[in-house]
């Protein structure tokens, strides 16, 4: 979900981790689908990338 828009806003990860205030290796779980960011981190994702931010929590897929 957010590899796409990502690409779209022309952003690395490193830079969007950096204006989240996270680690490039936890942005890159959230951007995988591996974690679901807080609240806070969503809110931060959406703004940063202008888009919905609670689309995180709409759809929580599990991994058997």
């Amino acid at each position: 979900m957010a590899r796409g828009i990502t690409k779209k806003n022309n952003l690395t990860q490193h830079d969007i981790a950096k204006s989240i205030n996270v680690s490039r290796q936890y942005y890159g779980m959230i951007e995988n689908g591996d974690r679901t960011p807080s609240v806070t981190i969503a809110q931060k994702l959406g703004t940063l990338l202008k888009f919905d931010w609670t689309i995180f929590f709409e759809y929580k897929s599990y991994k058997m």
